[in-house]
């Protein structure tokens, strides 16, 4: 009984609550961020920014960021190692909805996404400069444990997608 009273002091004591919900706002705006810098155009400057979150996140985090690389385009070449990070099938990945940011009570709109989705359309539209992403790009068309035929996310047609536009340019 105690080790439960002092469990639940902790989750309702004020100061450690707050310091949660400034975590939270500050995770929740560097995610609006990457979104609107991606809707708007990356400047080349915001590449490390990319590329800290791309290495230090998951999930959200990091499906903005990836998106955020993608709109840099070839640009954003330094990102491919970090981008293939997702592509890894021990991977968790959760689809989610980034045009809808907010409390759970909000209905969700827009398409339905992933971190390794927004990486295989990042890779994609680095084009060439990510061919050392090519082989696992590969293996996910034709694994079915990873990108399961007609699954939600289309893993593999956006894996297919990406090959194309990274052959493209060779």
């Amino acid at each position: 009984r105690t080790r439960i009273s002092k469990n639940l002091a902790k989750e309702n004591d004020p100061e450690r609550n707050r310091e949660r919900n400034r975590r939270d706002k500050l995770h929740a705006l560097r995610v609006l961020l990457m979104l609107t810098l991606a809707d708007i155009g990356v400047p080349k400057k915001a590449l490390p920014f990319i590329l800290d979150t791309l290495a230090k996140s998951e999930y959200r985090d990091y499906a903005a960021a990836a998106r955020a690389a993608g709109s840099l385009g070839k640009e954003a070449k330094e990102a491919v190692p970090l981008l293939m990070r997702v592509l890894d099938p021990k991977y968790a990945d959760h689809a989610m909805h980034l045009d809808t940011f907010g409390t759970i009570w909000v209905v969700p709109v827009g398409e339905r996404t992933s971190a390794r989705i927004e990486a295989i359309r990042a890779l994609a539209k680095i084009g060439p400069g990510a061919k050392a992403a090519l082989r696992r790009l590969l293996e996910m068309i034709d694994d079915p444990l990873i990108a399961p035929p007609n699954s939600y996310p289309p893993y593999q047609q956006e894996a297919r997608r990406a090959v194309q536009a990274i052959r493209a340019g060779q």
